[in-house]
């Protein structure tokens, strides 16, 4: 009977070690408030608002994101100082690292006035990936926004994509 209880135990403690929504010591913990900023660095695409979206390269933006962890999954949200945008993301942690998409923002579009013309630019997909290193972590970010007509979403009349680079610390 001892033996038994004791097979119990341990097949009990492996099975329970093997959740894979546990946390890990190989898993980077990225859960939490981090406070930090984003550079962008190149812009492609257009042509539509391309001359006016050119001026933020090396534009610091401050953000704050706020993640929740289980397991490897991440459920993520950047509060944006510049535009003032709340955006979400899904994401994993691995070791040493973490990536982040998605992009679902309020307000959901930037306005701009590209060539005299009104427009609204929809962030349609953005991606943070980045190294761990204990309460800091840094890495690159890659966006698309998509370019319409004022108030007309049917058409889209251009893509603007940016790369950049960031940095959070907790």
């Amino acid at each position: 009977m001892r033996r038994w209880l004791m097979v119990c135990a341990i097949a009990a403690a492996v099975a329970a070690c093997d959740d894979k929504n546990s946390p890990s010591n190989s898993v980077s913990n990225v859960s939490g408030t981090w406070n930090g900023s984003e550079s962008v660095q190149s812009v492609t695409g257009g042509p539509e608002c391309l001359n006016e979206v050119l001026p933020i390269i090396n534009v610091q933006d401050t953000l704050i994101l706020v993640t929740a962890q289980t397991g490897v999954n991440l459920a993520s949200s950047t509060t944006s100082t510049r535009t003032g945008q709340v955006c979400n993301y899904s994401g994993t942690a691995g070791v040493n690292s973490m990536t982040l998409t998605g992009g679902t923002c309020t307000p959901n579009l930037i306005q701009l006035t590209c060539n005299g013309n009104a427009r609204d630019v929809y962030l349609a997909s953005r991606t943070f990936t980045g190294t761990v290193n204990g309460s800091t972590t840094a890495g690159t970010t890659a966006e698309q926004w998509d370019v319409f007509a004022r108030g007309d979403k049917n058409t889209n009349l251009g893509v603007i994509r940016t790369t950049g680079s960031f940095t959070f610390s907790k």
